[in-house]
């Protein structure tokens, strides 16, 4: 695909991905606790009837009715056509049961066979469909849509066979339960579309698709490592679910602080993966995209710092109530710093104000936690005055030394290889103990 058809495809993927976010990302927040707290909590069963309802059937018909409305427009939105734009929701709608519901209950059941099952379909089937349409048939953008409508498809059917759906006779019961979780949680859903979305339609407004494009691949590139820490922290919500306070407890705390570990590595990785990336996968059409791929990257640092504090809100503490204060704060951050920072550096400081928005969310969230005066123990957590330094001084040191490669490639590739062992180097100590303890 060319630069411009890139930019194509990654609006339609945000644009499509806007509902998914408003109908999903909260009642898949629910799903994880009310799933693992089944043996505690009667009223969960209740909660999941409900939310299985929603995603499997309400959410998909309303979807459905919006997809129909768009198909029948012959029009451009944000240079993209609203029958590809239709399609690519319709898309959303068939995926909302199997990404919101059946994943997270296999995941909380600790059905880990099952859970890969769904997930190597969900990628296997989406691979080979856009390998084929879009690679050998050269469909371009339709041909990602398509590929995206049959990987969604095969995910529901696959998501039917492995999760039935939990309606009980009382499913009522839990409608009262399920509003009142979700319903303050959907400002907050909406706010993380924006943050990881939004950024490429409004690039898009004062933009040319090229310099979106650009951003996208970048973007795409880093969000490997964002998706890392994402799964690392679902693995871990069972935990901080089933945790009550004083928090963290001894099992949670080693979580936490591996956590919190990661949160350093990752970024680093990010930032020495991302100029073989360049030089090696991207035609030279592309440019040097590194830099925005390490700044990028950052904000998996930042993310780290903000989901620490509200796991222990949302999914210890059980209060959804104030959870969008933090994601509002980000997005008001995130979308003046598009805009100027955008209209002066381009996608790089698109980059910064990516990064800046999760920095903001960080400091919103611990401000919540200490506001609501839960009893959490930081420093068991692993979050001190000393790691945010040693966090803060790596990653940015190594995001420099990306930036610097065109100019300086020995250097650059040095101070990289310095960070990454120093990044690496707290996570693969207590293994190296483990094993001189047990030989």
């Amino acid at each position: 695909m060319s630069l411009e058809d890139y930019g194509t495809v990654s609006l339609l993927t945000a644009s499509g991905l806007l509902l998914g976010t408003l109908f999903g990302v909260a009642p898949e927040m629910g799903v994880f606790r009310a799933a693992a707290r089944l043996k505690i909590d009667s009223g969960a069963k209740h909660f999941l009837s409900v939310a299985s309802l929603w995603l499997l059937l309400v959410g998909p018909a309303l979807i459905l009715v919006a997809s129909v409305t768009l198909f029948g427009v012959n029009a451009t939105v944000l240079q993209m056509p609203t029958s590809l734009l239709a399609l690519e929701i319709l898309a959303i709608g068939l995926g909302l049961y199997p990404a919101y519901f059946a994943m997270p209950m296999l995941r909380a059941s600790m059905r880990i066979s099952y859970f890969f099952a769904l997930s190597i379909v969900t990628i296997l089937v989406s691979l080979a469909l856009k390998i084929l349409l879009v690679i050998v048939l050269g469909y371009g953008p339709e041909g990602w849509v398509y590929s995206d409508l049959g990987s969604s498809g095969a995910a529901l059917i696959t998501a039917l066979v492995l999760v039935r759906p939990p309606i009980t006779r009382y499913w009522r019961l839990g409608v009262h339960p399920f509003l009142k979780f979700v319903g303050p949680l959907v400002p907050h859903a909406m706010s993380v579309w924006v943050i990881s979305q939004l950024t490429r339609p409004l690039m898009a407004t004062f933009l040319s698709l090229e310099e979106v494009g650009a951003y996208s691949v970048a973007f795409n590139a880093a969000s490997i490592g964002l998706l890392l820490l994402n799964e690392v922290n679902r693995v871990f919500l069972v935990d901080y679910s089933a945790t009550s306070f004083p928090a963290p407890d001894r099992r949670l705390a080693p979580k936490a602080r591996f956590q919190l570990l990661l949160a350093v590595a990752v970024p680093v990785a990010v930032s020495s993966a991302s100029i073989p990336f360049n030089l090696i996968a991207l035609p030279s059409s592309y440019g040097f995209v590194a830099p925005i791929v390490s700044v990028l990257g950052m904000g998996g640092l930042f993310w780290s710092i903000y989901i620490l504090a509200m796991n222990f809100v949302t999914n210890t503490a059980g209060d959804t109530r104030w959870s969008w204060i933090t994601t509002l704060f980000g997005t008001v951050v995130l979308v003046g710093g598009t805009f100027v920072l955008g209209d002066l550096l381009g996608a790089i400081g698109v980059a910064i104000a990516y990064v800046a928005c999760y920095a903001a969310m960080a400091v919103g969230s611990h401000l919540l936690a200490r506001r609501m005066r839960l009893e959490v123990s930081w420093r068991d957590a692993g979050f001190s005055a000393g790691w945010t330094v040693f966090a803060l001084v790596t990653t940015t040191t190594a995001a420099g030394a990306t930036a610097l490669f065109e100019f300086a490639p020995v250097a650059s590739v040095f101070v990289l290889i310095t960070c990454l062992v120093a990044a690496m180097g707290p996570m693969l100590i207590p293994i190296v103990r483990n094993r001189r303890s047990e030989s």
